[in-house]
């Protein structure tokens, strides 16, 4: 992928000047005041890297998260990626043996046997099934773990299922199962190519963007921008937004007293965007918000949207306008709140930012390639 950034000049940024001259979103997309080229500033191989890296469960047999651990690329799992999966002892003996402590006795313990069943989904379908038998690794009852053998992600697959079946041979043979609804599947990128996924996120107080699948962005294909909560929190320093709505009361030891009442942060994002195909700066467009988002773990919030690429387009560019809102919400002190600073359910305006490369009148563009 090569990510660049238009400078003034070129006809980007004519496009720019021209929006801002007319009135429309000014500040937010124009062009870097520095005279010049393109500058490149990324590079990435032209097909998808899948690399390698163990999916590490942890919770409890009715509710098991899978943690990609040891990646050598990310966070993110690829079609062509090479996968194993690691079950700690604890939720094997707790699924087979529920209510029964896990014995300090490691042969014991690896007495058990366990298979780990993928299975392969595309669109919500079933593309395959593949049963995976595991040994064990660790010498100690706390770091004993079940180590699946390896798979490697089919391409045009965009979900993995997984279920565990386990035999215990100390135990006349018995049988448990840790089933699919309690294991949480793992999203795929990758298996709508030409379709890609471009990610706007932050690493601790750093913005970065990453076009998960690899390369450039594809003519005539499709985009699915994602913005996270994250990087919206970073770029509207929500540590400093003062949250408080109100003042409520309460009793203690010492009798009556006061309280603040804080609200909700809550972003709203926006797009505008840019192709060279005729068209112009397309105005401004909400992202949708998604709590349940593949590209987030649960409890984070991604904004999403869709974007077609014309076929006649050679190059993308876009930013975004981030809103931040304090919602008000005394229901849960009714009856106790002193003071209501706003009314109830009110979204009041605490922050706004643009988020462009390099600040105002730089845009993120990116070269769009051939199918």
């Amino acid at each position: 992928m090569r990510v660049i950034v238009r400078r003034a000049g070129s006809g980007i940024a004519a496009a720019s000047s021209l929006l801002v001259a007319a009135g429309g979103m000014a500040g937010c997309i124009a062009e870097d005041a520095d005279p010049g080229g393109e500058e490149e500033t990324a590079e990435a191989s032209n097909a998808i890297t899948g690399g390698s890296a163990t999916l590490s469960a942890g919770g409890w047999p009715g509710d098991v998260s899978l943690t990609v651990t040891g990646s050598t690329t990310d966070e993110y799992v690829r079609v062509t990626e090479a996968l194993t999966v690691g079950v700690p002892a604890y939720l094997l003996w707790d699924a087979i043996h529920p209510g029964v402590p896990i014995p300090d006795d490691v042969p014991r313990i690896q007495q058990l046997a366990a298979t780990v069943t993928v299975t392969y989904l595309d669109q919500g379908q079933v593309a395959g099934t593949q049963a995976l038998s595991t040994s064990w690794s660790g010498n100690q009852q706390y770091t004993l773990e079940a180590i699946s053998a390896q798979l490697t992600v089919p391409a045009g697959v965009d979900a993995l299922r997984f279920s565990i079946a386990i035999t215990d041979a100390g135990s006349s043979g018995s049988t448990g199962q840790i089933g699919s609804n309690a294991i949480d599947e793992i999203p795929v990128f990758g298996g709508e190519l030409p379709d890609k996924t471009a990610l706007f996120d932050s690493s601790s107080s750093t913005l970065r963007m990453r076009i998960l699948e690899g390369d450039e962005l594809v003519k005539g294909a499709e985009v699915n921008l994602g913005y996270t909560d994250w990087r919206a929190d970073v770029l509207a320093d929500r540590s400093t937004i003062d949250t408080q709505i109100g003042v409520r009361e309460g009793w203690g030891r010492f009798g009556y007293y006061t309280m603040p009442i804080y609200g909700n942060v809550v972003h709203e994002v926006l797009v505008g965007y840019y192709f060279d195909d005729g068209g112009g700066w397309r105005q401004e467009q909400p992202l949708a918000a998604s709590t349940t988002s593949r590209l987030l773990p649960a409890g984070r919030t991604a904004f999403e949207k869709t974007l077609a690429i014309p076929g006649n387009a050679t190059i993308l560019s876009m930013y975004f306008h981030v809103k931040t809102y304090v919602v008000a919400d005394y229901t849960p002190y009714a009856g106790y709140t002193v003071q209501a600073w706003y009314s109830q359910g009110s979204h009041n305006l605490v922050r706004e930012k643009w988020d462009n490369p390099y600040g105002a009148y730089t845009n993120h563009d990116f070269w769009l390639q051939n199918p």
